[in-house]
C-alpha cells in the first residue's frame, strides 16, 4: 500500500511496479499458506510465475497506462482465484464459517480487480499526480475489507482445524486408536 499510495513521488512509475510486484507476491505467499494449510502438493515454479509474470507486464507496458492496468489486474485476479478453487475443491459441504468469510474476501477482492479491469481509469496510475488524497484511498477501502476478511477467515480456519484435532485426541486413543472411555459413555 506504501508504494502504491505514493503516487505524488517522482519516482511514481517505479513504486506503483513495486507495488504491484508485492502485491502478487502476497497473493503467492497466501497461495503457499493454503497448499500447506489444506496439504495439497504445491510446485514452486507456479508461485514464482506470477510475480514475474506482474513484474514483465508491467515493463513491458510502462508507456501504456490503460493496457498494463488491465493486465496486470487481470493477471492479480486469476491468483486470487487460484486460492478461491483451493477451498472450493475440498467441497460445499465442508466449508466452515471461516472458509465462507475467506471466500468472501476473495469474492471482494476479485471483484476490484476486475472493476480495474474494465474501467482502467479507476487504478491509481490514471489517477493525475496533483489528485486529492480521497481518490487515492476509495480503490483501496474494498480491498482492505478484503484483506481483513481473508485473515480474520483464515484464523477461523485454523481454529476450526484446531478445535477438531483436540475432539479426535479428547475421543481416541492414542496408542491404539480405538475410543476411549469418554467417547464411549458419550
Amino acid at each position: 500500500y506504501a508504494c502504491l499510495c505514493s503516487f505524488t513521488s517522482p519516482l511514481r512509475s517505479i513504486l506503483l511496479g513495486i507495488g504491484y510486484l508485492l502485491f502478487s507476491c502476497a497473493i503467492c505467499a497466501i497461495t503457499a499458506e493454503l497448499h500447506r494449510f489444506y496439504r495439497y502438493p504445491l510446485r514452486t515454479g507456479w508461485l514464482l510465475l506470477g510475480p514475474l509474470c506482474t513484474g514483465v507486464l508491467y515493463i513491458f507496458f510502462l508507456d501504456q497506462p490503460d493496457l498494463r492496468t488491465r493486465c496486470i489486474n487481470a493477471l492479480l485476479a486469476v491468483q486470487n482465484l487460484w486460492t478461491m478453487q483451493l477451498i472450493l475443491r475440498r467441497g460445499m459441504q465442508q466449508i466452515g464459517r471461516g472458509d465462507a468469510l475467506y471466500l468472501l474476501g476473495v469474492i471482494i477482492m476479485t471483484s476490484g480487480l476486475m472493476l480495474r479491469v474494465v474501467y482502467p481509469n479507476s487504478a491509481l496510475s490514471a489517477l493525475p499526480s496533483e489528485s486529492s488524497a480521497t481518490a487515492v484511498l476509495i480503490p483501496f477501502v474494498g480491498f482492505f475489507i478484503a484483506l481483513h476478511c481473508k485473515a480474520v477467515g483464515f484464523v477461523m480456519m485454523a481454529h476450526t482445524r484446531t478445535q477438531l484435532q483436540l475432539q479426535h485426541i479428547a475421543n481416541e486413543d492414542i496408542l491404539t486408536g480405538l475410543p476411549n472411555r469418554r467417547s464411549v459413555m458419550q
